[in-house]
């Protein structure tokens, strides 16, 4: 069985081998009853599409079946009618233009995405830095604080129980003396302690006024005579001092004196006996 020259001038190789050999006017029938059959039947589960048009070319394949070479002539008649099939040659490279472009578009994208993705990983990190930053000094001094607080609670705790001891002592101290004066008050009274009271109460108030003065003058004039004899024995180490401190500054001052006459007498000695020992010797 002769083989349909459906050829076209103007077309290229590739798509007049096509033309030529009748198989994408068999293919283009194929595709027209694929898409036929299964938008009238679901087959889909049981009967793939790819199956069916492979098994649909195989059946009405030009060089083995005369149903097949019929539809091809029938399908080329129609097709004169038709415009040429146009070069597709120019529209592949229209189509590698678009994904090269494309391929660059989504290098330049990713690249421009990488850079800012950079850009926000450093911000990023910029701000966690500076927030761990500002948490570690809010810490410190949430720390310095609690410190100085401790520190104080100890201080006052400390100051508190040096009070107290010191307190205690001091109540320790009164106690004994207010027991000390207590027990003297309470000592028994001599006999003429008892007596000297006793007249002492008999007395009348002229008396005890006369009693008091006479009292009053002894104890001032025995504290005149303290403070007499207690001057007077300044005056006498204050002179004793000045004393020794005068004869000790004498006997320095002489101590010099000699120490200079001494010198002095030597040098005028020195000096008159040098004269005589230029004289010439008397030999005996």
């Amino acid at each position: 069985m002769d083989m349909v020259d459906t050829s076209q001038p103007g077309l290229s190789e590739h798509t007049a081998y096509l033309s030529d050999s009748s198989l994408l006017a068999l293919l283009e029938m194929g595709l027209e009853a694929t898409l036929a059959k299964f938008q009238q039947t679901d087959q889909m589960s049981e009967s793939p599409p790819l199956t069916f048009l492979a098994s649909w070319l195989m059946r009405h394949n030009p060089r083995h079946s005369a149903n097949g070479a019929e539809l091809v002539e029938r399908f080329m008649k129609a097709t004169q009618e038709r415009e040429a099939l146009a070069d597709v040659t120019n529209l592949e490279e229209a189509h590698q233009r678009d994904a090269a472009a494309l391929q660059m578009q989504s290098a330049m994208r990713g690249h421009a995405a990488r850079m800012l993705k950079g850009e926000q990983l450093q911000a990023a990190t910029t701000l966690q830095s500076g927030y761990r930053g500002r948490a570690a000094r809010q810490q410190l001094k949430e720390e310095y604080m609690a410190a100085t607080v401790l520190q104080s609670g100890y201080r006052g705790r400390s100051s508190r129980r040096e009070l107290a001891e010191e307190q205690s002592a001091a109540i320790k101290m009164q106690s004994m003396q207010r027991g000390r004066n207590a027990r003297k008050q309470y000592q028994p009274v001599s006999n003429e302690d008892a007596e000297a009271e006793a007249v002492w109460a008999e007395a009348t108030d002229e008396q005890q006024a006369a009693a008091a003065k006479v009292q009053a003058s002894v104890r001032g004039q025995q504290v005149r005579q303290e403070q007499a004899r207690q001057a007077e024995a300044a005056v006498k180490v204050q002179a004793t001092y000045r004393g020794n401190t005068e004869r000790q500054e004498q006997a320095r001052q002489a101590e010099a004196a000699v120490k200079v006459q001494a010198t002095y007498r030597g040098n005028t000695d020195r000096a008159r006996s040098a004269p005589l020992s230029k004289l010439p010797k008397v030999e005996e």
